[in-house]
């Protein structure tokens, strides 16, 4: 075992479970251990399988129909334009227009 892998207590492990998933397309528990271990975090399947069920993520698809794990509740889609919105709200400092595309400047990350 990577001396760096450590074992997280349940909560702390949901946790970055929830994080993972709202951060990125995690479409099979193969993909979620793998970003888990990645993370410093390897867990087994039985583990993963239960977290699952303890956190409700619910199955469903992205834009490109590609199958994907998301929190209970965030499976709804919204409006783009209302997302859009949020994030140039959150992180946009300028935005100009140049012919046929809009140059957004954005904080750094």
């Amino acid at each position: 075992m990577d001396p760096e892998a450590r074992s997280l207590p349940k909560a702390e492990r949901q946790r970055l479970i929830a994080s993972v998933v709202s951060r990125r397309r995690v479409g099979s528990q193969l993909e979620l251990a793998e970003a888990l271990a990645k993370a410093g975090c390897p867990v087994t399947q039985a583990t993963i399988s239960r977290d699952i069920r303890e956190l409700r993520l619910e199955k469903t698809s992205d834009a490109l129909g590609r199958p994907r794990y998301v929190l209970p509740g965030r499976g709804e889609r919204s409006d783009p334009r209302e997302a859009l919105n949020g994030v140039l709200r959150q992180f946009g400092l300028h935005a100009t227009a140049a012919q046929n595309i809009v140059v957004v400047q954005s904080e750094l990350g």
